[in-house]
């Protein structure tokens, strides 16, 4: 089927990102298929999916903020960070986290911070995905990276364990966050819930399971939850139109067909897209870079 476009998937526990990518692919018979930031399988919540062309959306979706809820619990520490590891080492003395204790604790980890990612985490190193080492009995150790947290929240504590509301941008590890929460506090911890609440504007409540998106292709109803790639970029967008479109196609500089007068208007170092005069159709992404000097970064032929 000849569809571009995004889907909003609430992915259940259990099940893989690139599972799912490939269920989608079975419901809506696009063979082109890909998702744009990992959800690891024990975590729920909003993933988003690409559907042919909008694929090539990917890098332009990973930088978006994510908002997630956890439940950790602390005092056990698990070789995945999370409830499907086994326990590798447990603090006999901790029975009981205190809140007080919590809220002076993360106020260490809103900002940039660095943190290390997680040795089961998709993170590649030499072209493998570091989880794949993992469960190799190799360990690698990476080096810890920058990354921001917008700012941690506390849902409530009961016994040893802490739920969290963590608002973050691209790159950070929650099984990180909890394990480096923990040895600020002298002990240890693991995830045991990870729900994805939100990526940007999409939000769960608004995701399809994929029992749902089974039934809405069964009723012929698809086209109409296909977010489309447009929709889906959180930038700046020019309209142009369609005989211009073929400037576009042909690499020709966009400020000889665009009036200088929107480009202006486009900060530096800002990425900004080119869509048709009915908004629907996305003709390429471009970036104004420090200097202001103006060039393509993905042109969509097809779209």
């Amino acid at each position: 089927m000849d569809i571009s476009g995004v889907l909003i998937i609430d992915k259940s526990a259990g099940i893989t990102s690139r599972k799912v990518c490939d269920r989608v692919s079975e419901i809506t018979g696009v063979k082109k298929v890909g998702h744009a930031g990992t959800l690891d399988p024990m975590a729920v919540g909003v993933l988003i999916v690409l559907l042919g062309e909008a694929t090539k959306i990917d890098p332009y979706l990973k930088n978006l903020e994510k908002e997630y809820v956890t439940s950790i619990v602390f005092g056990k520490k698990r070789d995945t960070g999370d409830k499907d590891g086994k326990i590798i080492e447990k603090d006999e003395e901790f029975n009981i986290i205190e809140k007080k204790v919590l809220e002076k604790v993360i106020k260490n980890f809103i900002g940039e911070i660095y943190q290390r990612p997680h040795p089961y985490s998709a993170v590649k190193y030499k072209g493998k995905a570091l989880h794949k080492y993992a469960r190799a009995g190799e360990r690698i150790v990476m080096p810890p990276r920058k990354v921001f947290i917008k700012s941690i929240d506390i849902l409530g504590v009961e016994d040893n364990r802490g739920f969290l509301k963590v608002v973050n941008s691209k790159g950070v590890y929650i099984r990180s966050l909890a394990e480096d929460i923990a040895e600020k506090i002298g002990t240890y911890a693991y995830l045991d819930q990870l729900v994805r609440i939100r990526v940007g504007d999409f939000t769960k409540e608004k995701a399809l399971t994929l029992d749902k998106l089974q039934k809405i292709a069964d009723e012929n109803l698809l086209k109409k939850h296909i977010i489309s790639p447009v929709e889906a970029l959180n930038m700046q967008k020019i309209i142009i139109s369609n005989s211009d479109r073929k400037k576009v196609l042909q690499g020709v500089p966009i400020g000889n067909f665009i009036s200088s007068e929107y480009l202006y208007e486009i900060e530096n170092n800002k990425k900004f897209a080119i869509i048709s005069e009915n908004k629907n159709n996305l003709y390429a992404i471009v970036e104004k870079d420090e200097k202001g000097k103006i060039g393509y970064l993905r042109v969509f032929k097809n779209s």
